[in-house]
């Protein structure tokens, strides 16, 4: 979980004007090429195959000298990837879950997940949700129920058969919660079988989806049924930036602290409203840094007025 100091930072970068934000990231996309560089063999040994130092690397479009990184490319070079000067009580063993094919393994440290959370609740806030609201989470990995809280309950997102809806209605009626988070495809099983059996009387402040892409006929079920608004988000397990949707749905916004989305087809950067593949450079994750990491999903990127994708629509998974 987040620090209060993380998210008061989050709070007020957000209103930086555009320059600002340029700089801070160029100021980070700085210090990370460094240390990969002088740290983490992999990326030394990419940078002198190019003939290239980390300050040829002048801003976000200079990114394209770099080659992309694969689940392939850290597979075979796993090692390589972590760095030398990471400790190695700091380095959290993770995997993704896989959906797309064979889980990727890699190394976070604490820090990673305590910047991520402090951006995804940034968020929250905009859809109107407090630090003391009750949350219902429907999603993959459930923890022990000696670790939930009095304002938590979880359901899996994977136990949604005809046998257990009842139950889980029943349960969710209960705990009449506040906020409601998960995976999109379970929520709209949940919401559709509670509008069928009649459960009408579960009223959150906001419904959260993510992991999924969600659907325009899901959303329009899910609000009915909740009789709240839901907000899309996007974000990967291998990286602390998600990208959100605010009160206006007009787009999910980067959490561009964070780090760097770029949008790329044929080796080239889409213009605004085209779809490429998200690459994400994350500033936080000094333990195995991920450099114009292929996620494998599509995106179409909004450009704000100086000309740099801020938000996006997530279109789906690439094949």
């Amino acid at each position: 979980m987040y620090h209060p100091h993380y998210l008061k930072n989050y709070e007020k970068s957000q209103w930086y004007p555009p320059l600002e934000i340029k700089k801070l990231q160029e100021k980070k996309l700085h210090a990370l090429l460094k240390h990969a560089y002088e740290n983490v063999p992999y990326y030394h040994r990419v940078f002198k195959e190019r003939g290239l130092k980390p300050e040829d690397i002048h801003n976000v479009d200079d990114l394209i000298r770099l080659p992309v990184l694969t689940k392939e490319i850290i597979r075979n070079n796993f090692s390589d990837m972590v760095a030398k000067n990471a400790r190695k009580e700091d380095l959290v063993e993770m995997a993704t879950g896989g959906s797309t094919g064979v889980p990727l393994k890699f190394y976070s440290n604490p820090l990673v997940d305590t910047l991520k959370w402090a951006a995804m609740f940034r968020a929250r806030i905009w859809h109107g949700v407090t630090r003391i609201d009750k949350t219902l989470s429907i999603q993959g990995v459930i923890p022990p129920k000696e670790q939930w809280s009095k304002k938590d309950f979880y359901i899996s997102a994977f136990d949604l058969g005809a046998d257990t809806l009842e139950k889980h209605a029943k349960n969710i009626l209960e705990f009449q919660p506040d906020f409601i988070t998960g995976y999109s495809s379970a929520i709209y099983i949940m919401a559709k079988f509670m509008e069928k059996e009649g459960y009408d009387k579960v009223m959150p402040k906001a419904v959260e989806s993510q992991s999924e892409v969600l659907y325009p006929y899901q959303k329009e079920l899910i609000e009915r049924v909740f009789g709240c608004k839901v907000f899309d988000h996007y974000g990967s397990k291998e990286t602390s930036i998600p990208a959100c949707e605010c009160q206006e749905h007009s787009g999910l916004h980067i959490s561009v602290e964070n780090g760097i989305f770029e949008f790329v087809q044929d080796d080239e950067q889409v213009s605004s409203g085209e779809r490429g593949e998200i690459l994400i450079t994350d500033f936080i994750n000094y333990s195995m840094p991920f450099i114009r990491y292929k996620v494998g999903d599509i995106s179409s990127p909004i450009d704000d007025e100086w000309g740099a994708p801020q938000s996006v629509h997530v279109v789906g998974a690439s094949l």
